[in-house]
């Protein structure tokens, strides 16, 4: 779920965080009504979001996996956004002055510029969601909160710590490997 979840997150955000972005969006009123939006799509935790989507498409992993993509997108766009705005603007400007059209400027001269930080970005999402799809499973996302729910329900608190000491360890790794993947980019 935490995979599919940022990965589904991480494509969608990329090209909305173009529409937040003041040096790509050159309109001020849909560019703050983007950013509004993402606001308040952010105030709206993963647990509820799990919790709509269970109801919506059943308990299992495509609730949980929609409720963490829904939790993330607004976030990274945000991010992203941000990151396009503090994006060289010569190199765009040099592109833009062969007569490229907007798309092959942003393709050519912003884009190589963010993906570093994107690609940060989507790595720790993942970190993230490999911890919120604990809570998102235990109120029906399915996964490993399911299976924690369920030991503790029965009482088995020896299978409750093996998960727990298995989710530190799984996030450990990760952040391990995500952090190695960092230094490789800069």
């Amino acid at each position: 779920m935490a995979f599919a979840g940022s990965l589904v997150a991480g494509v969608i955000a990329l090209p909305l965080s173009f529409g937040a972005a003041a040096s790509v969006n050159r309109h001020p009123l849909l560019r703050q009504a983007i950013r509004r939006l993402f606001d308040t799509l952010r105030t709206i935790p993963e647990i509820i979001l799990a919790l709509i989507f269970a109801a919506a498409f059943s308990i299992g992993p495509v609730a949980g996996v929609l409720a963490l993509a829904f939790a993330d997108i607004p976030r990274l766009a945000k991010l992203l956004g941000e990151t396009i705005e503090n994006a060289d603007e010569r190199q765009r400007g040099m592109i833009r002055a062969t007569g490229a059209p907007m798309l092959v400027v942003l393709r050519f001269g912003t884009l190589p510029q963010i993906l570093p930080n994107w690609l940060s970005q989507c790595l720790y999402t993942l970190e993230y969601n490999f911890r919120a799809a604990v809570v998102v499973g235990v109120v029906g996302g399915d996964g490993i909160g399911f299976e924690l729910q369920e030991r503790i329900r029965i009482y088995a608190y020896d299978g409750v710590a093996y998960i727990i000491v298995l989710s530190i360890v799984t996030v450990s790794l990760l952040d391990l490997l995500s952090q190695r993947l960092r230094s490789n980019l800069t």
